[in-house]
């Protein structure tokens, strides 16, 4: 088992599955999305966690947590809170599923969104980004959404070819963690 509070500094984040099931089913419920882009979502929906997790573990993680309903920010925060750290998240190596940012840059979210929003106080450098609609993709509340983890660097790319290799085509490495023990847990955006 792995618990969210585990980071140290220098590892890095990867991310099991791309982002945006809460915006394409609110877009899908408006009529908005095309099939294509809801059946991609289905696809990664139905994927299951398990294996991801078993590849994780032996991959030697040293935090873990799911990105559900609180998105990719919030959920990412808790997992920065026990170590007061602060994570560097490359905005444009985070994965999202066709027609995500589309549907985000129409300003089309779910209901959750905007409470998932009130993270961007502790995220760093979101004026250079302010009109990238992918910021807004780190608010997304997501359903069966992937797995978020801090690896040691050293076995980062190893854990990476192994998550590929087992059919998550999605997975990427999106970050590190910079700082711990900081005034309070940051996310500072690249």
């Amino acid at each position: 088992v792995l618990s969210k509070g585990g980071v140290n500094s220098g590892d890095v984040f990867i991310l099991t599955k791309p982002l945006g099931t809460g915006t394409l089913l609110a877009a899908d419920m408006r009529y908005k999305a095309s099939h294509f882009w809801i059946k991609e979502a289905i696809q990664s929906m139905l994927i299951p966690n398990k294996n991801a997790s078993e590849i994780l573990v032996s991959s030697g993680a040293t935090a873990c947590t799911d990105i559900t309903g609180f998105g990719l920010a919030g959920h990412l925060l808790e997992m920065l809170e026990s170590r007061n750290a602060e994570a560097e998240i490359d905005l444009n190596l985070v994965p999202a599923l066709p027609g995500a940012i589309e549907c985000l840059s129409n300003g089309i979210t779910s209901s959750l969104h905007r409470d998932n929003a009130l993270a961007m106080t502790s995220i760093s450098n979101t004026e250079s980004f302010n009109n990238n609609s992918r910021l807004q993709l780190l608010f997304d509340p997501q359903t069966s959404g992937g797995l978020l983890a801090s690896v040691k660097s050293d076995g980062a790319e190893h854990c990476l070819r192994e998550l590929l290799q087992a059919g998550y085509a999605g997975a990427r490495i999106i970050g590190s963690v910079g700082s711990t023990g900081t005034e309070k847990p940051a996310i500072i955006l690249k």
